[in-house]
């Protein structure tokens, strides 16, 4: 139904009188196979989850000891791994391989109904790093999904060095995100410090505009 969809709007848009000339006359569907993938099972217990927050750590002060209550706290899930039996590579990065095997033409744009997630946009810029194959896309929705795959690049020796960018511009964001959780905990814990607001015979419209001022 989605594909429908899809192409009912590009339909209408041929239609337009404003906007038709977008298509440049032109309106054509290609199909494109979907890339082969496996299943796979993901460890996420605590042990293997520090690991992994250790790794992205290195190197920085959050690994000191004052930091030690912070990183234990990080992960508040209890799940002991994810199995997805049928992954998927999203539709931008099947895309992306088609133009490296050279099956479609390069696009400096890819246009999706639904913003990118964050793994994906983190393969399109080491693609683009890597192989100078830079695409233009709407954005990052910013989540991760557990059916996720990693598309395979033709070429072996370019897939070893995407994997090991990919790796490092996830531990990376996993750094970022560690920064910015723990500084918000902090933050949040310091509200408040200050103490209430007293009344000094001000009505409630001004105590309002008071409380404004107070928090900006």
């Amino acid at each position: 139904m989605s594909f429908v969809i899809s192409a009912h709007r590009l339909f209408i848009l041929t239609q337009s009188h404003r906007l038709h000339k977008l298509l440049e006359g032109e309106f054509r569907v290609q199909v494109l196979d979907s890339p082969t993938t496996r299943p796979y099972h993901c460890d996420l217990s605590f042990e293997t989850t520090q690991v992994a927050l250790n790794a992205a750590l290195a190197g920085t002060r959050y690994l000191d000891q004052e930091w030690e209550e912070e990183r234990l706290s990080y992960f508040a899930f209890q799940e002991r791994g994810v199995t997805c039996w049928t992954p998927c590579v999203h539709a931008e990065l099947a895309l992306l391989i088609a133009m490296v095997n050279h099956k479609i033409k390069h696009l400096p744009y890819i246009g999706v109904s639904k913003l990118s997630c964050i793994m994906c946009i983190h393969y399109m810029r080491v693609l683009g790093e890597i192989t100078g194959e830079k695409v233009t896309i709407r954005g990052s929705n910013g989540k991760a999904y557990p059916g996720w795959f990693w598309p395979s690049h033709p070429d072996s020796g370019c897939d070893e060095a995407l994997h090991q960018a990919f790796l490092n511009a996830i531990r990376g964001q996993v750094r970022s995100d560690f920064e910015r959780e723990s500084h918000r905990r902090k933050s949040d814990s310091s509200v408040g410090s200050e103490g209430p607001i007293v009344d000094m015979g001000l009505d409630k419209a001004e105590l309002r505009m008071l409380s404004k001022v107070k928090a900006t």
